[in-house]
């Protein structure tokens, strides 16, 4: 069993449903927020561009803005693209670095359909400030 696998079966069925419901070819904020309306209709806490401390040397250096955060426990990337790039693992692998979290999802609302990938950031280091 994938860890957190029915919170993320959850967020992957309403990005299904939000890109279903508007259809293709809107921009990554536009679906980014309807699947942030969806999660929270179902009781989900989810914070939207949630801010993230990026730590060097035990220095706060600068900020991450993940688009979402559900339940305090999945960061959630959203593109509006061809398909999901290497640069867009590496930014969700960032925000799992520097957030503490171990799981992350990356959704892409696509021109045709809904690509998901789960990354899972073994490295996460503890939290600080």
């Amino acid at each position: 069993m994938l860890p957190h696998e029915h919170l993320t079966s959850r967020i992957i069925g309403a990005a299904f449903r939000a890109h279903n419901t508007l259809g293709p070819g809107h921009l990554e904020h536009v679906y980014r927020n309807a699947l942030a309306l969806l999660l929270q209709e179902e009781g989900l806490h989810c914070r939207v561009e949630a801010e993230l401390p990026v730590h060097f040397q035990g220095v706060k250096v600068g900020l991450c803005e993940a688009d979402l955060v559900v339940e305090s426990v999945v960061v959630v990337e959203t593109k509006a693209r061809e398909g999901i790039l290497p640069g867009h693992e590496a930014r969700l692998g960032a925000y799992l670095r520097c957030s503490g979290h171990e799981l992350g999802l990356l959704v892409n609302f696509g021109p045709v359909r809904v690509e998901v990938k789960r990354v899972v950031e073994t490295r996460v280091g503890k939290r600080t400030g």
